[in-house]
């Protein structure tokens, strides 16, 4: 699961949720709800996660991630 994954990733770079969070602008609230499944992830807010954590989206996604229905929405709004 891709949202496992991101979490591994940001606790091995040391990052709190908060601090993530505050990086992509982002409250801590919102983005545990992302990272526990409970809110949707946007291809823009991916982007700016993969952006603050120095990686790539390939580091997060795989094609079996995104067909065992996990989706992602566009969607310009910051939240």
């Amino acid at each position: 699961m891709y949202l496992e994954k991101l979490r591994k990733i940001r606790e091995s770079k040391m990052l709190s949720q908060k601090q993530l969070a505050e990086m992509i602008g982002l409250d801590q609230s919102a983005y545990s709800k992302i990272e526990n499944g409970i809110n949707q992830l946007s291809v823009f807010t991916l982007l700016s996660i993969v952006d603050a954590l120095k990686i790539s989206v390939t580091d997060i996604l795989n094609q079996k991630s995104l067909i065992l229905n996990q989706p992602l929405t566009y969607n310009k709004k910051k939240f």
